[in-house]
Protein backbone atom coordinates (compact mmCIF):
# COMPACT_ATOMS: atom_id res chain seq x y z
CA UNK A 1 0.00 0.00 0.00
CA UNK A 2 2.78 2.24 0.58
CA UNK A 3 4.18 1.70 -2.52
CA UNK A 4 1.11 2.72 -4.39
CA UNK A 5 1.08 5.85 -2.09
CA UNK A 6 4.32 7.11 -3.52
CA UNK A 7 3.92 5.49 -6.59
CA UNK A 8 0.97 8.17 -6.55
CA UNK A 9 2.44 10.92 -5.50
CA UNK A 10 5.22 10.22 -7.71
CA UNK A 11 2.63 10.39 -10.76
CA UNK A 12 0.31 13.03 -9.72
CA UNK A 13 1.91 15.70 -6.81
CA UNK A 14 3.83 17.93 -9.77
CA UNK A 15 0.63 17.56 -11.94
CA UNK A 16 -1.85 18.85 -9.29
CA UNK A 17 -0.52 19.58 -6.18
CA UNK A 18 -2.74 21.42 -4.20
CA UNK A 19 -5.59 18.98 -5.30
CA UNK A 20 -2.79 16.02 -4.43
CA UNK A 21 -2.65 17.73 -0.70
CA UNK A 22 -6.47 17.75 -0.04
CA UNK A 23 -7.13 14.42 -1.63
CA UNK A 24 -4.57 12.77 0.32
CA UNK A 25 -5.87 14.32 3.86
CA UNK A 26 -10.05 13.77 2.96
CA UNK A 27 -9.02 10.13 2.05
CA UNK A 28 -7.08 9.70 5.48
CA UNK A 29 -10.30 11.18 6.78
CA UNK A 30 -12.91 9.26 5.07
CA UNK A 31 -11.00 6.04 5.11
CA UNK A 32 -11.20 6.10 9.04
CA UNK A 33 -14.68 6.84 9.07
CA UNK A 34 -15.74 4.23 7.43
CA UNK A 35 -13.75 2.17 9.66
CA UNK A 36 -16.73 1.34 11.63
CA UNK A 37 -19.16 0.80 9.06
CA UNK A 38 -17.11 -1.57 7.06
CA UNK A 39 -16.13 -3.62 10.12
CA UNK A 40 -19.27 -5.83 9.72
CA UNK A 41 -16.90 -7.29 6.35
CA UNK A 42 -13.26 -8.68 7.36
CA UNK A 43 -12.49 -8.55 3.63
CA UNK A 44 -13.78 -5.08 3.21
CA UNK A 45 -11.88 -4.17 6.46
CA UNK A 46 -8.86 -5.40 5.25
CA UNK A 47 -9.16 -3.73 1.87
CA UNK A 48 -10.05 -0.26 3.88
CA UNK A 49 -6.55 -0.75 5.75
CA UNK A 50 -4.68 -1.09 2.35
CA UNK A 51 -6.42 1.76 1.22
CA UNK A 52 -5.47 3.65 4.42
CA UNK A 53 -1.94 2.90 4.39
CA UNK A 54 -1.97 4.27 0.49
CA UNK A 55 -3.63 7.57 1.44
CA UNK A 56 -1.08 7.85 5.03
CA UNK A 57 1.76 7.30 2.31
CA UNK A 58 1.18 9.58 0.15
CA UNK A 59 0.23 12.47 2.68
CA UNK A 60 3.69 11.87 4.43
CA UNK A 61 5.33 12.01 1.32
CA UNK A 62 3.56 15.17 0.58
CA UNK A 63 4.46 16.70 3.92
CA UNK A 64 7.85 16.17 2.88
CA UNK A 65 7.65 17.41 -0.37
CA UNK A 66 6.28 20.93 0.90
CA UNK A 67 8.76 21.44 3.53
CA UNK A 68 11.74 20.72 1.30
CA UNK A 69 9.81 23.22 -1.12
CA UNK A 70 9.98 26.17 1.36
CA UNK A 71 13.77 24.94 3.08
CA UNK A 72 16.84 26.02 1.31
CA UNK A 73 19.96 23.36 1.30
CA UNK A 74 21.17 24.29 4.52
CA UNK A 75 18.45 24.24 6.72
CA UNK A 76 16.58 20.97 4.37
CA UNK A 77 18.21 18.45 7.35
CA UNK A 78 17.18 20.64 10.00
CA UNK A 79 13.68 20.66 8.95
CA UNK A 80 13.18 17.23 8.04
CA UNK A 81 14.23 16.28 11.67
CA UNK A 82 11.43 18.85 13.23
CA UNK A 83 8.72 17.09 10.20
CA UNK A 84 10.08 13.64 11.74
CA UNK A 85 9.49 14.85 15.45
CA UNK A 86 6.19 16.39 14.86
CA UNK A 87 4.83 13.23 12.41
CA UNK A 88 6.07 11.23 15.40
CA UNK A 89 4.25 13.46 17.74
CA UNK A 90 1.37 13.24 15.80
CA UNK A 91 1.21 9.41 15.75
CA UNK A 92 2.13 9.16 19.76
CA UNK A 93 -0.93 11.88 20.30
CA UNK A 94 -3.48 9.66 18.43
CA UNK A 95 -2.07 6.68 20.29
CA UNK A 96 -3.22 8.82 23.18
CA UNK A 97 -6.68 10.39 22.06
CA UNK A 98 -7.35 6.59 20.77
CA UNK A 99 -6.88 5.50 24.25
CA UNK A 100 -8.72 7.86 25.82
CA UNK A 101 -11.83 6.72 23.35
CA UNK A 102 -11.07 3.22 24.38
CA UNK A 103 -11.58 3.81 27.72
CA UNK A 104 -14.51 6.61 28.14
CA UNK A 105 -16.26 4.74 24.95
CA UNK A 106 -15.43 2.00 23.21
CA UNK A 107 -12.58 0.39 20.38
CA UNK A 108 -15.40 0.38 18.23
CA UNK A 109 -15.49 4.54 18.19
CA UNK A 110 -11.09 5.22 17.10
CA UNK A 111 -12.25 5.55 13.65
CA UNK A 112 -14.41 7.90 13.93
CA UNK A 113 -12.48 9.98 17.15
CA UNK A 114 -9.78 10.01 14.47
CA UNK A 115 -11.83 10.77 11.03
CA UNK A 116 -13.45 14.05 12.88
CA UNK A 117 -9.89 14.84 13.89
CA UNK A 118 -8.81 14.53 10.31
CA UNK A 119 -11.98 15.86 8.83
CA UNK A 120 -11.22 19.15 10.99
CA UNK A 121 -7.55 19.36 9.73
CA UNK A 122 -9.13 18.96 6.13
CA UNK A 123 -10.77 22.02 6.34
CA UNK A 124 -7.85 23.66 7.63
CA UNK A 125 -6.10 22.62 5.19
CA UNK A 126 -8.40 23.53 2.40
CA UNK A 127 -9.59 27.09 3.03
CA UNK A 128 -6.66 28.31 4.99
CA UNK A 129 -3.46 26.73 4.50
CA UNK A 130 -3.57 25.58 1.02
CA UNK A 131 -4.41 29.30 0.22
CA UNK A 132 -1.96 30.39 2.11
CA UNK A 133 0.42 28.07 0.40
CA UNK A 134 -0.84 29.62 -3.21
CA UNK A 135 -0.24 33.29 -1.84
CA UNK A 136 3.40 32.20 -0.88
CA UNK A 137 4.14 30.78 -4.52
CA UNK A 138 2.38 34.14 -6.06
CA UNK A 139 4.80 36.46 -3.95
CA UNK A 140 7.95 34.41 -4.60
CA UNK A 141 6.97 34.08 -8.64
CA UNK A 142 7.13 37.99 -8.89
Amino acid sequence: AGLLGSAAFSKWYDKCRYHFFRITVLGVAVVLLLLYPVSINHYLLVLLCAIWGIFVTAFNVVGQAELLRTTTMSTSAVAMSIYSGIYNLGIGSGSYLGGLICTHASIAYIGLGGGAIVLLSFIYCAFFLIPAMRHQQVEAEK
